[in-house]
C-alpha cells in the first residue's frame, strides 16, 4: 500500500477539503470536486455565520469597522492575490479554489497574480500574499522575519495576518505563510470555511452562505496533534462503486479505472515505488493473503520478515539510501497481523506500527510504554464501516462520537500519534463522524467528553444556518446513533427487542417515533436548498432506520399474533408490506434528488441478512 501526495494538474485530482489524507483501494480519481483537503493522496495498492474549522479560533468577519480586519472583499471590490510562480502546484490549486469560494460567497472573485518577480509591484488595493516559507522567504523583507523564523522546520503550521510594508511599494498586505505546502492549503481552506463554504458543500450539497463583505484577522494553527491523518474509502459494491460506474464510465466499464482514479494499480512494488519517488509518500509493509484473508495457517513468521526485508531492499534501491528512516513506512496490525507481531515478528524500528480496532470501534491494543520510543512511532486504523464476520455493517450511520473520542483519546494519550486512518466505507452517510475524527486528529486537546455536543451543534449551525435549532439537531443525531449503536441495523430481526417483556419493542419504536417527529419538524422548517443537505446528513438516517425498526417489530408481532390466532394478523402483514415499500421510497428519494446526483449511493442492502455477507437483495421478513 502506498500513500502519495501528487503534484498533478488540477483536473486530475481527487480533492478533499479537511486537514487530512485520502486513502483508497486504488489510485485517486480525476477531480470530482470533493471539497475538503489535506494531501492529494492515493493508495497505489490493493489495500449567516462565520464558522471556524470547528473548534478553531474565529478569524473572519462580515461587518466593516475599526476592528474588522483585512478586507478580502469590501465596497464591491476584492483584494488582489499574489503567489510565486515557483510555489507548489498544490498551493496554486488550492488558491484557485479559494478565489472561487470567495466569488461564490460575495459575488466578487479576487484576481490571482502568478508572478515570477515581486519587485516593483503596485497593486491598486491592499493585496493578499500567499505561499510557503520556501517560496516567500527570499522575497519578503524583515517585516515577516519573526513569522518565518517561527514557521521554519515546523510541520503543517501556518500564520495569516496583516503585515505592514511587506514589499517595497506595498504599505500593507494580508500575508498567509505556511511552513510547507499543506500548511498553506489548510490556511486557505480555513478562510474559505469561515467565509461561508462548508467542507461538505459538494459532498452533501450544503448551501453556501452569502456575504457582501469579508474581512480576515490573524488566523493561525501550529503543527497538528497527529502527523498523518487520513480516510480509507472502502469502495465496496453496491453503493459507491455503482455510483462511480454511472458517473465516470457512463455505465459501460469498470468504475475504478483511469477515468475515476489518477493512477491504475497493476504493477508490483518496485514500479510503484519508482512512480512514487517524486512525491511525499507512506509505504505500507508486509503482506496479507488473497481476498483480504490471512496467509496460510502455518505461515512462518520468518517468511514475513523476509518479505519486509525484501520490500525495504526495494525502497533502498529506488530511493538510493541506506537510511530508510527518511522513507516513511507503516505496518498495519490488522486482525491476524497483530498476532504475528505478538508472536515475536521483528519489525524495523523506523516502521510505524498501525494498531487497529476490532472492526466495531474498540481498539484492540495500544502501544506499551516500552514501544513508545520507536523511531517510527505508532498510529491507529479505525472503522466506521466494516465488511466481514460476524456480519457486515455498512448501511447506516451507527458511529457515536462519544465512542470515537474515548477510543482515539486513549490512543493519543498512549502515544499513537503518528498516523490516524479511519475506514469510511462509501463516505456517505458518515460525513459528520468523519469530520470529527479528522478534527480530533488535527487538535486532539480541543475536545473532551463534556464538549462533544458543542462540536455537533456548531457543525449543525454551519451546515443549516439555524442556530436556535442546532441543539435539537444535536439531540436527534445523538439519539439516532445511540439507537443504531445498541445493535447495528444489519443485526436486527423480528425478535431483537422483546414483544412480550418490559415493553422493549414498544419503547424502542416510541424512541424512534419521537426522534423522527423532531427530525421531520426540522426538515419541514428549512429552505428547499437546506432540506437537501439535511436529508443527506441527518434525516435519511433517521427516517430509514426508524422505518426499518418498524418493519422488524411489526413482522415479529405478525408472527406472534398468528400463533395466537388473532384477527389482526393480516393487518400486520399488510403494514409490513407497506413499510417494506417505504424503505425503497426513502432510498429512491435519495437517488432521484438533484437530478440523480447521488444515484446508487444508498444501494446498500440491509434487510434479510442470514450470514456475515450482505444479502443480494433486500427481502421482506417473513
Amino acid at each position: 500500500m502506498l500513500l502519495q501526495e501528487g503534484e498533478k494538474s488540477s483536473s486530475d485530482l481527487l480533492f478533499f477539503r479537511l486537514p487530512f489524507s485520502v486513502l483508497q483501494e486504488g489510485p485517486a480519481s480525476k477531480r470530482v470536486k470533493m471539497k475538503w483537503h489535506s494531501y492529494f493522496l492515493s493508495i497505489l495498492s490493493a489495500a449567516a455565520f462565520a464558522n471556524a474549522l470547528i473548534g478553531h479560533e474565529q478569524c473572519v468577519s462580515f461587518t466593516s469597522g475599526a476592528n474588522a480586519g483585512f478586507p478580502i472583499v469590501s465596497g464591491g471590490n476584492a483584494a488582489p492575490i499574489y503567489i510565486s510562480a515557483s510555489d507548489s502546484p498544490s498551493v496554486h490549486r488550492a488558491l484557485k479554489d479559494f478565489v472561487s469560494d470567495i466569488g461564490k460567497v460575495s459575488g466578487k472573485t479576487p484576481q490571482i497574480f502568478n508572478t515570477t518577480s515581486f519587485a516593483g509591484l503596485k497593486p491598486k488595493s491592499k493585496p493578499i500574499i500567499v505561499g510557503t516559507v520556501a517560496a516567500l522567504k527570499p522575497i519578503l523583507g524583515n517585516s515577516t522575519a519573526d513569522t518565518i523564523q517561527g514557521l521554519e522546520g515546523k510541520w503543517e503550521s501556518y500564520v495569516g495576518k496583516v503585515v505592514k510594508n511587506p514589499l517595497p511599494g506595498v504599505p500593507e498586505a494580508y500575508v498567509l505563510l505556511g511552513s510547507d505546502r499543506r500548511a498553506v492549503i489548510y490556511g486557505l481552506y480555513e478562510l474559505s470555511e469561515q467565509s461561508g463554504v462548508s467542507p461538505w458543500y459538494w459532498w452533501a450539497d450544503v448551501p453556501i452562505q452569502k456575504h457582501s463583505s469579508i474581512f480576515a484577522s490573524t488566523c493561525q494553527h501550529g503543527s497538528p496533534s497527529v502527523k498523518y491523518r487520513g480516510i480509507f474509502i472502502n469502495d465496496e459494491q453496491p453503493a459507491i462503486q455503482s455510483w462511480a460506474q454511472e458517473k465516470f464510465t457512463n455505465g459501460t466499464g469498470q468504475p475504478f479505472n483511469h477515468q475515476f482514479y489518477e493512477h491504475l494499480i497493476n504493477q508490483y512494488m518496485k514500479e510503484g515505488a519508482i512512480r512514487a519517488r517524486p512525491y511525499e509518500s507512506l509505504f505500507t509493509m508486509g503482506m496479507r493473503g488473497d481476498g483480504d484473508l490471512p496467509l496460510q495457517a502455518d505461515i512462518n513468521i520468518g517468511i514475513l520478515e523476509d518479505i519486509v526485508a525484501h520490500q525495504r531492499t526495494t525502497l533502498s534501491e529506488v530511493f538510493n539510501t541506506t537510511d530508510l528512516s527518511t522513507v516513511p513506512q507503516v505496518w498495519t496490525l490488522y486482525q491476524e497481523v497483530q498476532g504475528y507481531y505478538e508472536k515475536g515478528m521483528k519489525v524495523p524500528d523506523d516502521i510505524t506500527l498501525l494498531w487497529s480496532d476490532d472492526n466495531w470501534g474498540n481498539i484492540r491494543r495500544f502501544p506499551l510504554e516500552s514501544e513508545r520510543n520507536r523511531k517510527g512511532g505508532a498510529g491507529i486504523y479505525y472503522h466506521f464501516d466494516f465488511v466481514g464476520g460476524p456480519r457486515c455493517h455498512k448501511w447506516a450511520q451507527t458511529t457515536q462520537l462519544e465512542k470515537v473520542y474515548e477510543q482515539m483519546g486513549l490512543a493519543y494519550a498512549r502515544g499513537a500519534d503518528r498516523i490516524w486512518i479511519v475506514n469510511v466505507g462509501d463516505i456517505k452517510p458518515y460525513e459528520y463522524a468523519t469530520e470529527f475524527f479528522i478534527n480530533l486528529g488535527y487538535n486532539a486537546t480541543r475536545w473532551n467528553q463534556n464538549t462533544i455536543k458543542d462540536f455537533v451543534t456548531t457543525w449543525a449551525t454551519r451546515e443549516f444556518s439555524q442556530p436556535s435549532k442546532s441543539p435539537i439537531i444535536a439531540d436527534i443525531i445523538a439519539n439516532a446513533t445511540r439507537f443504531n449503536a445498541r445493535r447495528k441495523p444489519e443485526f436486527w430481526n423480528a425478535t431483537t427487542y422483546s414483544l412480550i417483556d418490559y415493553r422493549e419493542s414498544e419503547n424502542w419504536l416510541n424512541e424512534w417515533s419521537a426522534t423522527l417527529d423532531a427530525s421531520t419538524a426540522i426538515y419541514n422548517s428549512l429552505s428547499s436548498a437546506a432540506k437537501i443537505a439535511y436529508f443527506e446528513l441527518v434525516h435519511h438516517t433517521v427516517r430509514s432506520s426508524s422505518n426499518l425498526a418498524n418493519i422488524y417489530v411489526n413482522a415479529g408481532r405478525n408472527n406472534l399474533y398468528a400463533s395466537q390466532a388473532r384477527i389482526s394478523t393480516n393487518d400486520l402483514a399488510d403494514l409490513v408490506e407497506k413499510l417494506f415499500e417505504a424503505d425503497y421510497d426513502i432510498e429512491n428519494q435519495y437517488h432521484t434528488m438533484l437530478d440523480g446526483k447521488w444515484n446508487h449511493m444508498m444501494d446498500q442492502t440491509h434487510i434479510g441478512y442470514y450470514y456475515w455477507q450482505q444479502p443480494m437483495a433486500n427481502t421482506m421478513p417473513a
